[in-house]
């Protein structure tokens, strides 16, 4: 599965063509947005180095503004604290020892598409259409850095999203296609202005997450099982490691907000930047939406609720209603979950009876 390189230059010749005649300066900038990244699409694909410096400034997002945009929305819209104390450890989670499996491409494909008719969320449009279109694209090589496994680029004026996946068949990477396409989602409908504001937002991978896990839960019903465990142990412990930065040299403390993706002092005096905020508050939402999912009648509308006020760029205001410790209960349900799972070789069946 590869983008198509003419097709990709087409479109550009199409922004190329709006630009020259808007006369709009806020419209302008978003098309010259648009248009570089197509540029940088393109570029991957006729193998040349991309310049990420050159690529985040086309964007006109330096590092220092970006964390400044998060930090003054998580102070004006109020802070949102989250208590760590009650995370456990990474060293007390089990490791699974199995021999990697890999997948072919074309079954990869058939799974993901065959979670997707299961699963009570619009997710196969959006998947169908990706694949329809072909802007869902393989690649060991990874689009943006050696650390990210996938990427989600919509285009607001065709309204398409183009997915790359840095995907060789590693098993280990299966849920990455899963939670692209729930970025595509999320994306889909929206204009230039609020798809910049979404990726300022510190709950912007919390839906992604939330279908990461419910994938998870798929294919503990698959010859992927084991898997599906380590898959489920890697997303627990990212969290608990993250509990052990923030309790110990970068912040002393046993609690984080959703302003903190802002730079701060180790006790060195050295500023350090932890990238990873964003994802831990997300990933925190998750297990909140994972939990209701399972277990609530109302889970799916409190879901999509949250989709809804994210796209409008009001989902500060859902999160504040979510009592501090439901969000605690749900991680720590995440985490019996997970011990229950692994000493039972069964996996829960979803509850809709429960209120």
């Amino acid at each position: 599965m590869k983008w198509d390189l003419e097709t990709l230059k087409s479109k550009a010749s199409i922004i190329s063509g709006r630009i020259k005649t808007s006369k709009d300066p806020e419209k302008t900038k978003y098309l010259v947005q648009e248009l570089t990244l197509i540029y940088s699409m393109i570029s991957y694909l006729c193998s040349n180095d991309l310049d990420e410096k050159k690529y985040v400034t086309a964007w006109n997002v330096s590092d220092k503004e970006y964390h400044e945009k998060v930090g003054y929305l998580g102070a004006n819209l109020g802070r949102i604290t989250f208590r760590l104390d009650f995370l456990e450890y990474a060293e007390h989670l089990p490791v699974f020892l199995i021999v990697k499996k890999t997948i072919p491409e074309e079954d990869y494909i058939g799974l993901v598409e065959k979670f997707f008719s299961k699963f009570e969320f619009n997710l196969l449009a959006t998947y169908n259409n990706i694949i329809s279109n072909h802007t869902l694209h393989f690649s060991s090589r990874p689009f943006f850095d050696s650390t990210t496994l996938g990427i989600t680029n919509y285009l607001p004026t065709f309204g398409l999203s183009y997915v790359q996946i840095a995907f060789g068949g590693e098993v280990d990477k299966i849920t990455c296609l899963p939670h692209e396409i729930a970025h595509a989602y999320q994306f889909e409908g929206v204009d230039h202005a609020r798809l910049e504001a979404m990726g300022y937002s510190v709950f912007r991978e919390a839906f992604p997450h939330f279908v990461e896990l419910s994938f998870i839960d798929f294919l503990k019903h698959t010859k992927y099982y084991k898997n599906a465990m380590n898959l489920e142990r890697c997303f627990l412990e990212s969290m608990s490691v993250i509990r052990e930065l923030y309790g110990s040299e970068y912040m002393n403390t046993e609690s984080i907000t959703s302003a903190d993706n802002l730079l701060y002092l180790n006790n060195h005096g050295e500023e350090i930047q932890m990238p990873d905020t964003c994802r831990f508050i997300s990933k925190i939402l998750a297990c909140y939406f994972h939990d209701i999912y399972r277990t609530s009648t109302n889970g799916i509308k409190e879901i999509e609720d949250f989709n809804k006020m994210f796209r409008l760029g009001k989902e500060y205001d859902y999160v504040r209603l979510i009592p501090n410790e439901r969000l605690i209960a749900a991680v720590k349900n995440e985490f019996n979950t997970f011990y229950q799972d692994r000493q039972s070789r069964k996996c829960f069946k979803i509850n809709r009876n429960v209120k």
